[in-house]
């Protein structure tokens, strides 16, 4: 594979590896370790072939078209508002989230170092500046920020992982409990919702079908390997209850810094400390990238402006200041725009590429390239989502 597609599956894994990733072993600590990673390879599976079905619709149309101009022309104007609401009620509240969990990183780390609170309004200024300036440069500058992102995420990984392997104990791992299955499903499947990059990988170049699934499925598998061996540390290694148990992480609402205070609180190692520090950064850090990157371009094709001239500073007000704003305001919402993402992600990344397929399928019944599974795949998404958003709204 050449540059360009690693660089293809490392943003589609990058976009899945963040936040979520985080507040996962909260969610699901009191199912235990065997039916969460039951839930995870169920989810996984409905992801991946809902985001088939949405390459699927983005090869059947031209190039630069994002998920605005699909609904728009699979559902007419109807389906073109849903996404308008459903798409920045989601990737705003993630942004959100993703901002408030780095301010609160930053924030603890420059205190220790200067021994000075700094601000969270200069904190999310600095931020947006750098973020800004990258993304209007272009896909492939952020590609390759991604990228170094990505290998400090794997590098700070395997650190902790190393770090925490000794202290699992074994017993912990085999707790059962169904009680709170359905609970966890919303922030599970919002560590799955890759998808609002693939129109974007389309503008990066790569208009092959086999390498856009390739991306995809490569890009998705990453993740999953990821969150089964961050489930096996950390459900091993922290208690269940307790002061620094991960029931009171819960409670706090910020598991960006609270889980790496558990952890040394729990283990009195430094380098596991730092560790753990690093490794929420990168994590959130790459989905951020992957959440702007998508805004960025759904703005460009809903609004049909320039990226590149003044009107692309517009764009990046647009996509940079309502979650910035939010995440300033309204501190300590990481959990709480986490799992109700999971209704919006159930319906735009689920149901809504499923309605889009049907349609364009009727409308191009010799399409370039079709999903595989036929309707059985189309009936499996559906289930998902459906279950994934009865259990988020009741």
């Amino acid at each position: 594979m050449n540059e360009r597609v690693w660089g293809m599956i490392l943003l589609v894994a990058g976009t899945s590896v963040g936040a979520g990733m985080l507040a996962m072993p909260l969610s699901t600590a009191e199912n235990g370790l065997i039916l969460s990673i039951v839930l995870m390879l169920w989810l996984w599976s409905v992801m991946l072939a809902s985001a088939l079905c949405l390459l699927e619709v983005s090869l059947s149309l031209p190039a630069g078209t994002n998920l605005i101009s699909m609904a728009s022309y699979t559902l007419g104007p109807c389906g073109r508002w849903l996404v308008w609401g459903l798409y920045l009620g989601l990737l705003y509240a993630l942004n959100a989230a993703y901002m408030d969990g780095l301010m609160a990183i930053l924030q603890a780390g420059l205190t220790q170092i200067l021994h000075h609170t700094i601000s969270t309004g200069y904190i999310g200024l600095g931020l947006l500046l750098v973020f800004m300036y990258v993304l209007y440069d272009g896909i492939r500058h952020m590609d390759y920020l991604n990228r170094c992102l990505m290998l400090g995420l794997i590098l700070s990984y395997g650190v902790l992982l190393l770090g925490l392997m000794p202290a699992i104990q074994p017993d912990a791992l085999l707790h059962l409990d169904s009680a709170k299955l359905g609970s966890s499903l919303p922030i599970l499947i919002v560590a799955f919702g890759f998808h609002i990059v693939i129109p974007s990988l389309r503008n990066y170049g790569q208009e092959d079908s086999k390498t856009m699934v390739k991306a995809l499925v490569i890009g998705s598998v990453l993740p999953l390997l990821f969150y089964i061996g961050w489930q096996i540390a950390i459900l091993g290694v922290l208690p269940l209850s307790g002061h620094h148990g991960l029931l009171a992480l819960l409670k706090s609402g910020q598991p960006a810094t609270e889980l790496a205070q558990a952890l040394a609180g729990h283990l009195a190692q430094p380098g596991v400390t730092i560790a753990a520090n690093w490794f929420s950064s990168f994590a959130i850090a790459t989905s951020f990238i992957g959440v702007s990157i998508s805004l960025f371009d759904f703005f460009a094709d809903g609004l049909k402006w320039d990226k590149k001239s003044l009107q692309g500073l517009g764009i990046l007000a647009l996509t940079f200041m309502p979650p910035a704003i939010c995440a300033i305001f309204y501190p300590n919402g990481f959990m709480y725009a986490l799992r109700y993402g999971g209704a919006f992600v159930a319906v735009l990344l689920g149901i809504l590429p499923v309605t889009m397929v049907w349609r364009i399928r009727r409308m191009h019944p010799t399409g370039q390239w079709r999903a595989p599974g036929g309707r059985f795949l189309l009936l499996w998404i559906i289930f998902g989502s459906v279950t994934v958003l009865w259990f988020d709204l009741t």
